[in-house]
């Protein structure tokens, strides 16, 4: 969260080509989700329920909007409500990938 904190305080950024702006931001996000579900489960995949992804998600597009809100504070930022869709996207696809992964783990050491 630091880092993409960070991130969002730099002013002047390369322009992307159209599209890729939103790949970037799902891709970042999933990384999150990824950490946020491994620690809500404490690090085992069998312990990642459908409430852990749910509330990993959640948290994410929590801290998507609010950097959107820390973003219309940075010059030359624009606040962009597709980012935070984007950002929950990667999140909830990393969150339930990981729950899936548990199911799947669990079911196999049978």
């Amino acid at each position: 969260m630091a880092c993409i904190f960070a991130v969002s305080s730099v002013s002047d950024i390369p322009r992307l080509p159209e599209g890729a702006d939103k790949n970037l931001h799902a891709l970042v996000y999933f990384g999150l989700g990824v950490l946020l579900t491994r620690a809500m489960s404490q690090g085992d995949p069998a312990r990642a329920s459908l409430r852990t992804a749910l509330l990993a998600t959640a948290v994410a597009a929590l801290y998507g909007v609010s950097d959107e809100l820390h973003q219309s504070f940075v010059p030359l930022r624009e606040v962009d409500a597709l980012d935070v869709l984007a950002d929950t996207l990667g999140a909830g696809a990393a969150a339930f990938g990981l729950y899936a992964w548990g199911i799947i783990q669990s079911r196999h050491a049978l």
